[in-house]
Parts: C-alpha cells; sequence; structure tokens
C-alpha cells in the first residue's frame, strides 16, 4: 500500500513502521469491506483478504504494536560457499535423482532428551518424513551424488599429513604404505570437502596386519583436526579388504545420525602399529543435492560451458560455541548458557570479555586470506533468536541481564603482541534513515567480514573477539590457501538415456583452470532423460624410476 489517497503511481510505498501507526493506509483504500478503490491501489490488492473482507483483521494484526519487533541490522549469514577443489583420483558424481529411496540426509536436533528427528510429519497434507525431502504439491525431489577419492599412496600430495610413515616407491614395486619405525605409531590423514551436505561415508581398504602386534584404527575429525572419534580398529593378524563406514549414534524411524551427517567436510586418521601396512584406499562419501541445480540435457543441439571457480582452497571451521576451550583462548570470564537446547556464550559480569582463535591451514600451507564473523546478541529485552526456526523466542536470560555498557568488536593480527586491525564494531545507536528511532528493535547482527590480502608466508592469523554484555552463539571461521599454478586435466562426463537408451559424452578439459566451451547432440525427437553428471580428476601417474 501507499501514503495519500491520489493515484498509487504517485505516492511513496508505506513502510511497516507507518502501517503500524496508521490502519487506515491499509483500510482507507476501500469502497467497501470487499472492494478496492480503483486508481488507489494496485491490481489485485490483498485479493484473497479483500475477498473474503478479512482486511479489517490484517491491519488489526499490523497495528497490534506490542509484539512488532524490527532488525535494525543484517539478519541473515552469508552461508555456506559451493566451493570444491578436485584432487588426481577424485570423481564427483552428481545425480539428478536419489539413488535409492532411502539415500536423503536426514536432519537431527538436540534437544533435552537428547538427538531426535528434525523433520516433522503432517499426514493430512500428505507429507511424511519417510518419504524424504520431496515436493508434496508436484513431483519435484532431491538427488544425490558420490565423492569418490582413490589416492595414490605413493604421493605425498595425495595426504593431508603423515606421521612415521613410509610410503611405497613405485619404481621397486612397491604399493602399500607402513609403519616406519616399528617402535612408534604411524598416521595417514585424509581430507574430504564437499559443496553438498553429507549423508554418509564409505571406506574400503586393503590391510596386512600380519601379526598380533599389527593394528590400524580409523578416526574422523569433522572439525579440521581439533577432536578425533575413533569409528573402527583391527588387530592382528589379518589381512585382505577391510570395508568400514562411521558407527550410527542413533538410529530413528527413518534414517540414521553419523559423525558425518549434515557435514560438508571431514578428515579420515588411519592409525598403524607394528609391522601394519595398506596397499589400497578408497574413500566412498555420498551427499545431497538439488538436481535443478545441474545442467540437463534437451534434445537438439546444447550448449554447454565449464567455468573454474577461484583457484583457492576454503576450510571452514566449525566451532562448538559449548566446547570453546577446544577451539579458543578466553580471556575473562566467560559463561555459556543453554535455553531449549540452543546455547550462547556471554560474558559472566560487566568486563568485557577476549576470546581469540587461531586460523591456519592444517596442511600447513600460507594462509593468503581469512573469513571471520558470528551472530552477536543483545538479550536485554527478553528475546533471543531460535537457531531451528529463524524466528524470535522468550528468553530467561533478560532477568540476569545487567544494564552495564554495551559493547563487541572482531579484529585481527599476525601475533599475540600484536598490532590487530578492525573488522567490525558495535554500534551503540542505530542511524534512522528516517530520523524515527524504533525503540523495539532487534540487535542480533549477522556480521561477516572477509580479509583477501596477507603477507606472504603467513602460516597463522588470530582473530579476536570482544563481548561486553553482549553474547554470541555462532563463530563463523574459514581460512584460505592458493594452491601453486599446476595444469590438472579434468573429464566433464554427461549420463542420460535416448528413448530408454543410455548414452554418454565425456568431454577433456585439458587445463582444468581455464574455460571451455562444448556442444552436445541430442536428436529432436528423442525422448531423454538425464541421470547423472560426473567430474573426474585423473590419477597421478608414477613417477619415473628415482624420482618421487
Amino acid at each position: 500500500t501507499t501514503v495519500g489517497d491520489g493515484n498509487f503511481r504517485a505516492q511513496p510505498v508505506a513502510s511497516l513502521h507507518q502501517v503500524a501507526n496508521d490502519p487506515q493506509l491499509l483500510l482507507g483504500k476501500l469502497l467497501n469491506p470487499s472492494t478496492p478503490t480503483a486508481g488507489k491501489v494496485d491490481n489485485p490488492y490483498y485479493p484473497a483478504d479483500v475477498a473474503a473482507s478479512a482486511l479489517a483483521d490484517i491491519a488489526s494484526l499490523f497495528t497490534t504494536k506490542a509484539d512488532n519487533w524490527l532488525y535494525g541490522e543484517t539478519r541473515y549469514a552469508r552461508g555456506h560457499s559451493m566451493d570444491f577443489v578436485l584432487r588426481p583420483g577424485e570423481t564427483m558424481t552428481r545425480y539428478f535423482d536419489p539413488e535409492t529411496p532411502k539415500t536423503y540426509y536426514l536432519p537431527y536436533k538436540w534437544t533435552e532428551k537428547g538427538w531426535q528427528q528434525f523433520p516433522t510429519p503432517h499426514p493430512d497434507y500428505g507429507i511424511f518424513t519417510a518419504n524424504g525431502p520431496e515436493s508434496y504439491v508436484d513431483a519435484r525431489r532431491w538427488a544425490s551424488g558420490r565423492l569418490e577419492f582413490k589416492p595414490a599412496l605413493w604421493a605425498p600430495a595425495s595426504f593431508l599429513r603423515t606421521e612415521n610413515l613410509r610410503l611405497p616407491d613405485p619404481a621397486l614395486g612397491e604399493e602399500a604404505f607402513a609403519v616406519a619405525d616399528a617402535t612408534s605409531p604411524a598416521a595417514a590423514v585424509f581430507e574430504v570437502q564437499s559443496p553438498y551436505a553429507i549423508i554418509n561415508g564409505r571406506f574400503d581398504l586393503r590391510v596386512v596386519l600380519p601379526d598380533e602386534t599389527a593394528a590400524i584404527r580409523m578416526e574422523i575429525s569433522t572439525d579440521l583436526g581439533v577432536t578425533w572419534q575413533t569409528e573402527a580398529a583391527r588387530q592382528g593378524p589379518f589381512e585382505g579388504q577391510w570395508l568400514v563406514a562411521p558407527r550410527d549414534w542413533l538410529t530413528s524411524a527413518d534414517g540414521s545420525l553419523t559423525a558425518l551427517s549434515g557435514k560438508y567436510g571431514y578428515f579420515v586418521r588411519l592409525g598403524l602399529t607394528g609391522a601394519a601396512s595398506v596397499s589400497s584406499v578408497m574413500i566412498d562419501t555420498r551427499f545431497q543435492l538439488n538436481p535443478r541445480s545441474l545442467p540437463a540435457l534437451v534434445p537438439g543441439t546444447n550448449r554447454l560451458g565449464y567455468q573454474p571457480g577461484l583457484q583457492r582452497r576454503r576450510r571452514a571451521l566449525p566451532v562448538r560455541t559449548n566446547e570453546l576451550d577446544w577451539f579458543a583462548y578466553t580471556a575473562g570470564n566467560l559463561q555459556y548458557l543453554t535455553e531449549d537446547s540452543q546455547g550462547f556464550v556471554f560474558p559472566a559480569g560487566d568486563a568485557a570479555v577476549d576470546i581469540t582463535f587461531e586460523l591456519a591451514s592444517p596442511d600447513g600451507a600460507p594462509l593468503t586470506g581469512f573469513d571471520a564473523g558470528g551472530r552477536f546478541l543483545d538479550l536485554k529485552d527478553g528475546l533471543a533468536p531460535d537457531k531451528l526456526t529463524a524466528e524470535p523466542r522468550a528468553s530467561a536470560f533478560a532477568n540476569r541481564s545487567r544494564p552495564g555498557p554495551v559493547s563487541a568488536s572482531l579484529e585481527w593480527g599476525l601475533g599475540w603482541d600484536g598490532p590487530f586491525t578492525p573488522l567490525w564494531q558495535w554500534q551503540p545507536s542505530l542511524e534512522w534513515k528516517d530520523g524515527n528511532a524504533v525503540r523495539q528493535t532487534l540487535r542480533w547482527p549477522e556480521v561477516d567480514s572477509e580479509v583477501r590480502s596477507l603477507p606472504p608466508d603467513t602460516l597463522r592469523v588470530l582473530v579476536r573477539y570482544r563481548l561486553q554484555n553482549v553474547g554470541i552463539d555462532e563463530f563463523r571461521l574459514a581460512g584460505i590457501t592458493t594452491p601453486a599454478p599446476a595444469v590438472t586435466p579434468l573429464l566433464v562426463t554427461h549420463v542420460w538415456t535416448e528413448d530408454g537408451a543410455e548414452k554418454r559424452y565425456t568431454q577433456q578439459v585439458p587445463d582444468s583452470s581455464q574455460p571451455l566451451d562444448y556442444t552436445i547432440e541430442i536428436p529432436a525427437q528423442a525422448k531423454t532423460r538425464n541421470r547423472a553428471l560426473i567430474l573426474a580428476c585423473p590419477p597421478l601417474s608414477p613417477p619415473p624410476a628415482g624420482q618421487q
């Protein structure tokens, strides 16, 4: 609706604040409860509500100001990055359908009763969790995909890092990595990064454990190696295929929860003792995606283009606020509070508290940039954000809030002694463009800052959050590295059917850092169905004898 009674095209649009103070901005545009005045409003004007003579109820809703709250700052986070990097020996297959009706990511939520399924079935509307994340109004469905990584075990670049490990020499006919010094344990760490939410993973190994002193253990980390969970172990003697998967934390009616559920990346650590050796590794990760984001082929001429992204690797650090001591150094009296199974950190006194994170690349590569941010919370009005619905919820914490000064900042530096460079600072009062301040304002700013220029050979960055009578319920941090330039080929394969017969087209991209256009022809009268889009980075070739 607009301000004024003239032609609506010449009038300014009314703000929510103006409507809340003047219901006639809505009701004054009506000839009668079910008929708008021609020329005063655009057509249609609240069609369902006007037809039902219900606009008075809408006006009442808008003008009930006691529970009207405004966001004065950015309400949304920047979100997850869809960047991904394929390594030699790695293949990403994205299907246009789920591989099976049960291949989907099932979200869980933490409650006072423990982990529970998050989706709620609504039988009256034909919505059942067991059907997966499909649309209940049309034929739209989800799809699944796979990341398959078969590393070249002789190549140091295949590993994120190693400890006390002897790699095989292909020139000598060796295939297996083994413990270098049998008096100490060894470890091989591999990395998986997915742009899509992970469903689960599976690990296929060829293992030799010649005697009872030899053993292998598989661990997973979903926080860049800060913490590890043992998923499987095997004691010798044993020789053959070792097929393992993350253990189920919980099995419910429609799926299961594992360490990988809903994550976007993880590390796999293989711990070896004694004379243990591994001659083959295949890491298979399944994920969920929206198939409408894929290039679907149609009958006729299909003109397609491969376009590389930024030549960089971004690793996000998923900080758990309830276990902050694992991730950060805290100076000051900080408390972790939880309400309705949702937690946040808040200073325990009026003094400011510093929370400092150290960002470094887990593979030891220099940082070329980083991201830092989070959601800051002023809770003095008795409201807090609900993490599951993004709506406000009542909070009892306001009763414990203090009337002292409110401040918060975000800054970064290269050393503990500084200097620190500001990235963001709390604004004590908002600037209202119309000059009309609104008291009922939610001060929960979403902050996202990025730095893309660092001194050469920067191995770590310190990011400091400072809080004074302000809480935070989400920390967002990520380090960025830039790989050395290299000419790496890529194979792009489209899979579809024509009149029921499977067809494939593979386009070789000689240099995956450069764009490439190509064309696929399909008979105009063919009945087609898209099956998959496959991106494959060919495996490394063993070096000549004497070189590795």
